[in-house]
């Protein structure tokens, strides 16, 4: 027989002719609207071979306790308005929704019966709960409960449904509701259906009968044969239990709208590969090491607080970077790996936002100035692929899970449980073996001061000395040359200066306000002892300073050379002039900045 439904969104079989009205059509459309999500990738989307065997046949995947904690991060039936309870009660008389202890009851916290009432299937809180008949029906018919689990969400949506009705449990997978006939009331049940569904992918797995063999399959777009079809090459028994399912594969145009319609679309192999592939991953063949990894099935835990961090190589202590640099409207980057900036440098490049999000249980990598993510390359799931940053998305490719293990951290993507890993001066990802090229440190970085205003800026070496202008300045002063000169109280126009952050990175201009002339590296030297003066802007690395706060001082080095700001010859005294030198943060390269009120 066929055991099918689901067509355009969520066709709605388990409603009396009655009830299939406009309006409330239009309301159940509404709620599924609410529920749409973007798509994962589909490129790599292969009609013949949606799911490995080894996937389907994995009922050991999670644990009951898993799941349940699955459902709750998913769904934790948090919907309190029971004006909405009252309305629909009063609407929909052979249908019903349970409100409890002050919200709907969703599929998480749900308890059900053997047995079924006609036209409802809640048993208001006695039975047993979803993840445990879940877990059961894996463990009795060997099939993987995240199979079931997105099976039970891409045919009635119960695993993010905020209020579902006994309807949708009724026919909860679809079990027996061919799209040309109403559902066989004998098949009615949450359990029922469930068990139902993993029953026919066992049957198909042990070799049994399937309308869509192995090999060359005409397999239509749509139940409609007018919408057309296409061979298909069906390569394993997974894919084939799954068209014995939802007999229809996805057209090009139910392809390119990712979880949306298209035209003579069907969605039900499609949102059954999208569900899977964001919330457990991507294909793992049997044998490879990412199957027998024991990361495979976990949802990730939180283990690292979220925050600001350089990411190192246990292998060769370099740091992760980004190619050529990033600004604030960057979209993507390639990574690589180099050496750790010093302590006094600006360390844009390196510094990643790391967060935690609880509702997936997954770690987003941002660098911090750009807030693009950290991505797997074209969303691809193949050892070797590169990791690049990308402007972010809601992907499984962007998702990471970051676990302890010994001398370090693994990072694992989400969708395919590889570990990143070291390759040369590259990273990729690559089977989870836990070989020190996939070990990483995390080393917090406190987020920087930002200077805004007028300031005087001050050797630390003789408090009573001040950066100066020479020759003194007024508004028609089109040049002058930076020196340190007796310090002046008040707003001396020589000695007062206006620190602005550049817009698309973490430098700094540094102006006299008086004169508007930017602080400067003279002829855009790259050698020690180069002359620093004031002149017009140009927008140059020789005018963006990173400034630095070390304990009580600060240091000001060019985002040019990361050469510091230094006194001629160290002679920290009056008129002596000011000049680049390699960083070393002796007491010449010291400075304090003080706001002028």
């Amino acid at each position: 027989m066929t055991v099918r439904r689901r067509r355009d969104k969520r066709i709605w079989y388990v409603l009396t002719i009655a009830f299939v009205a406009v309006g409330f059509f239009s309301f159940l459309t509404q709620r599924e609207e609410k529920a749409e999500v973007e798509a994962a990738s589909l490129d790599a989307f292969d009609a013949g071979y949606i799911i490995s065997d080894y996937q389907m046949k994995n009922y050991q995947s999670m644990t009951e306790a898993k799941i349940q904690e699955f459902l709750t991060k998913k769904n934790g039936c948090k919907n309190t308005d029971v004006g909405l309870y009252n309305e629909l009660s009063g609407k929909y008389s052979t249908i019903h929704w349970h409100f409890s202890g002050g919200h709907f009851v969703c599929l998480s916290e749900e308890l059900f019966g053997d047995g079924i009432k006609y036209g409802e299937d809640l048993s208001a809180g006695e039975g047993e709960t979803a993840a445990h008949i879940i877990w059961q029906a894996a463990q009795d018919y060997k099939i993987n409960p995240q199979v079931l689990i997105v099976l039970l969400e891409k045919e009635q949506g119960l695993i993010t449904d905020p209020y579902p009705h006994s309807g949708q449990y009724r026919s909860a997978t679809g079990y027996g509701c061919p799209d040309t006939a109403p559902c066989n009331e004998k098949y009615y049940g949450f359990k029922n259906q469930v068990r139902k569904a993993a029953e026919l992918f066992k049957a198909v797995l042990d070799g049994g009968w399937t309308n869509y063999p192995l090999g060359q399959n005409y397999i239509q777009y749509n139940p409609s044969a007018s919408c057309g079809g296409s061979m298909v090459n069906v390569r394993n028994l997974a894919t084939s239990a799954l068209y014995r399912y939802t007999p229809y594969q996805p057209n090009a145009a139910a392809l390119a709208a990712g979880y949306g319609t298209a035209e003579c679309g069907a969605y039900g192999n499609r949102n059954f590969y999208l569900y899977f592939q964001d919330w457990f991953g991507g294909i793992v063949e049997e044998g490879s090491a990412v199957a027998e990894s024991e990361d495979v099935a976990e949802v990730a835990q939180a283990t690292i607080e979220d925050g600001l961090y350089v990411i190192t190589s246990t292998k060769n202590k370099k740091v992760i970077d980004i190619k050529n640099g990033v600004t604030k409207t960057s979209t993507s980057g390639e990574i690589t790996l180099w050496d750790k900036k010093g302590i006094y440098d600006d360390t844009t490049n390196q510094v990643f936002a790391i967060k935690y999000d609880k509702a997936t249980g997954y770690y987003k990598i941002l660098n911090n100035l750009s807030r693009i993510a950290l991505d797997v390359k074209d969303g691809k799931n193949t050892i070797g692929t590169p990791v690049i940053v990308w402007s972010q998305n809601s992907g499984c490719n962007q998702n990471w899970i970051i676990k302890e293990v010994e001398n370090g951290y693994s990072i694992l993507s989400a969708c395919s449980k590889m570990a990143l890993t070291v390759s040369g001066e590259q990273i990729v990802i690559d089977a989870n073996n836990k070989t020190i090229d996939q070990k990483w440190t995390f080393e917090k970085v406190t987020a920087k001061e930002i200077l805004k205003g007028d300031y005087k800026i001050i050797p630390n070496g003789d408090t009573k000395l001040s950066l100066d202008i020479s020759g003194g300045v007024s508004e028609n002063t089109n040049m002058g040359e930076a020196i340190i000169y007796n310090f002046k109280t008040g707003d001396d126009l020589n000695q007062t200066f206006t620190i602005k952050k550049d817009e698309d990175s973490d430098f700094y201009y540094i102006y006299n306000p008086t004169t508007n002339l930017y602080l400067d590296v003279a002829d855009n030297s790259i050698n020690d002892n180069a002359k620093v003066i004031f002149w017009p802007l140009n927008g140059g690395c020789n005018q963006k300073w990173a400034i630095n706060k070390i304990n009580n001082f600060y240091l000001i080095t060019s985002s040019c050379t990361k050469k510091a700001l230094d006194v001629r010859d160290g002679l920290i005294k009056n008129m002596s002039d000011i000049i680049m030198y390699r960083n070393h943060g002796g007491i010449n390269q010291q400075w304090i900045i003080k706001k002028i009120k």
